[in-house]
Order: C-alpha cells, then structure tokens, then sequence
C-alpha cells in the first residue's frame, strides 16, 4: 500500500510504501515539466543505491512508470521495471 501528500512547507511530494511484511519505503519528490520524481537513497548488499519512481508521458488515460536505481550517486540510472499503466474506462 502506498501514501502520497504534499508537503507545503517543504514543496516537496512524499510518498510512504508498506507491506504486510515489514517493508517500509519512502521516497520524496517533485512534479517539474511533465514529470514526477520520487526519489531515495537505500543500501542493498552493503552498497548506496539511490532509487526512484519516474511517473512520465501523463494523460487522463495513460502513464508511464519507472523504477530505476543508480549505483554511481546518480550520475547514470538504469531502468529496472518499466510499466505502462492504462485506465480501464
């Protein structure tokens, strides 16, 4: 399950995932031409990975979604699961 807000103080969005198995993400953004980021550092096999949900290509009946991560501190990223998501009207 995931929760977005905005955070006027900051102008920043957030967005909080939790699972049913303990899993817990944050990640905090900004919508900026036609693209929303949400971005976070983490630690995978004792190294800094930085992550992030791309949120591109929006209309009223479709998107494009990516997670992506870099290894380099954001110097290059790599798509991990790219997803075109379409409303079912």
């Amino acid at each position: 399950m995931s929760l977005s807000t905005f955070d006027a103080r900051a102008q920043k969005w957030k967005q909080t995932w939790v699972d049913n198995e303990g899993g817990y993400l944050d990640f905090v953004g900004e919508f900026r031409d036609g693209h929303m980021i949400l971005a976070r550092e983490a630690a995978k096999d004792r190294r800094q990975v930085l992550q992030r949900m791309v949120f591109k290509n929006i209309s009223a009946k479709d998107l494009d979604w990516s997670w992506e991560r870099s290894l380099d501190g954001g110097k290059t990223w790599q798509v991990v699961w790219p997803i075109h998501y379409k409303r079912k009207i």
